[in-house]
């Protein structure tokens, strides 16, 4: 989950400095060793606050923060007010900086519930709100602390906040990394490790889990049941813009994974073309231009969303090398091994699906049945119905399982008797629900004459 927030409000009319929308975020880890603790840390962006001049000249920020900790019971169990002073300046131009608080909070294992407000104190502003779960237990099984993504870090045996196990870690600002960013550090705990393990990291695509290029480091790790620290770091000024995982392993000698983590983190990065890649020789270099608009066209139903938004940029762009290169390495993303296999077969299912849904106006895989076959593939069960006088013609399908849900169902329904059949019922997350349509059939689900062959029986039982 995505721990970081973007605080924005209208701007300020203030006398003082820097009367900007006020942005700052927040982020957290929790650490499981003897004694279970949290730590928060809340960056907030200088240019972005009201500075007030102090009575020596200088100009200062000022943010109050209030932070509480709750149990499922609404019983309070930590709190905190303070405020957050920046870095003292001696004019309001040298702006362009974060100012960092971080807090270390020991409290027993369980479920919480995390309360904050955070306010630009020299501002009349209402204090910015945010709340959500947190759970932690001390580390009985093998196991890693979250990942803490830092800016930089060095030996230092003098206890302090920012210092953990002999180093000091400056938390990173954010989970952006842009341009300037040419490495990526970060600092977890791996806990009761019981056999030899192998510890590795990587970065790998939001969209596909899989691992980007390189990008991945592994050592070997001797049984040890106390905590053990890693820091880690991997270059990413190669890394195209794009929405990626850090994730760290723990494997057996057999290659079970005993332990993961993994953590979000954006890379905006304008000096690297994302599709700069090789494919001369490849299955797409014979293409032409139309073929390419129409292929791209085609894989619509398993895109991603970041995906989705550059297919549709690339068809109206018309530039043919770049449909190229975006269009293998869609593929080669998903089957590294033979692009053009899954490419092939891909395109043979877009065939049966153009001939079998094809309305003679929308081409079968721009259809509702279309798309739900190429997203998630044939049904296990399919109910047709086109000769019902009682109701519009009809289809039902059945899927024993999509994803992470099981027992999945579409109903179809050629309303006001066109030639097409559209999508008036799902129950699958993300799918959408005709409600006119379903309203027609509310009044007759209870009544003792009802229709064991309609759409909406088949629905709840399907065959």
């Amino acid at each position: 989950m995505n721990k970081f927030l973007c605080f924005l409000t209208a701007a300020c009319c203030f006398s003082q400095i820097n009367a900007q929308q006020l942005a700052a975020n927040f982020d957290y880890s929790t650490f499981n060793g003897a004694t279970p603790y949290l730590e928060t840390y809340i960056s907030v962006n200088a240019s972005t606050i009201v500075f007030s001049e102090q009575k020596h000249g200088k100009y200062q920020g000022k943010i109050g923060i209030e932070l509480m900790l709750t149990d499922n019971d609404g019983a309070t169990k930590f709190f905190d007010k303070y405020e957050l002073l920046s870095p003292e300046l001696l004019d309001s131009v040298q702006v362009d900086f974060h100012f960092i608080d971080q807090q270390r909070i020991a409290l027993p294992e369980g479920n919480y519930i995390l309360n904050l407000n955070i306010v630009d104190a020299n501002s009349d502003d209402d204090p910015y709100t945010h709340q959500q779960e947190i759970s932690f237990w001390s580390a009985k099984k093998t196991a890693f602390s979250s990942i803490q993504f830092v800016e930089s870090y060095q030996k230092n045996k003098t206890k302090s906040i920012i210092n953990k196990n002999g180093i000091d870690l400056k938390p990173m600002p954010s989970n952006v990394y842009y341009e300037e960013h040419n490495t990526l550090h970060f600092y977890t705990e791996l806990y009761n490790l019981p056999e030899a393990s192998v510890f590795s990291y990587y970065i790998a695509s939001a969209e596909t889990n899989q691992i980007v290029g390189n990008l991945a480091k592994s050592k070997i790790q001797k049984p040890n049941n106390e905590t053990r620290v890693f820091i880690g770091s991997l270059p990413i000024e190669k890394l195209f813009s794009g929405s990626y995982l850090l994730v760290c392993e723990a494997k057996n000698k057999i290659g079970e994974t005993v332990a993961t983590q993994s953590k979000f983190f954006y890379r905006i990065n304008n000096s690297v073309n994302n599709y700069n890649i090789d494919i001369k020789g490849t299955f797409v270099d014979k293409y032409s231009l139309d073929q390419l608009k129409r292929y791209i066209d085609y894989i619509y139903p398993i895109q991603k969303n970041r995906e989705g938004i550059t297919a549709q940029s690339l068809i109206q762009g018309k530039d043919i090398f770049l449909m190229k290169n975006f269009f293998y390495q869609f593929w080669k993303d998903r089957y590294p091994l033979d692009p053009f296999y899954a490419w092939n077969n891909y395109l043979q299912v877009v065939e049966t699906v153009n001939e079998e849904f094809d309305n003679g106006r929308i081409p079968g895989y721009k259809t509702d049945r279309g798309r739900i076959y190429l997203q998630y593939g044939a049904p296990n069960s399919r109910v047709v119905n086109n000769f019902s006088t009682e109701y519009e013609r009809f289809e039902v399908w059945h899927y024993y399982k999509i994803d992470h849900q099981s027992d999945c169902r579409f109903v179809f329904s050629g309303k006001n008797r066109g030639i097409d059949m559209s999508l008036v019922l799902s129950n699958v997350d993300g799918e959408v629900t005709d409600t006119e349509w379903l309203m027609r059939f509310g009044e007759s689900l209870n009544q003792p004459n009802f229709d064991p062959q309609s759409p909406i029986d088949y629905f709840i039982n399907p065959q």
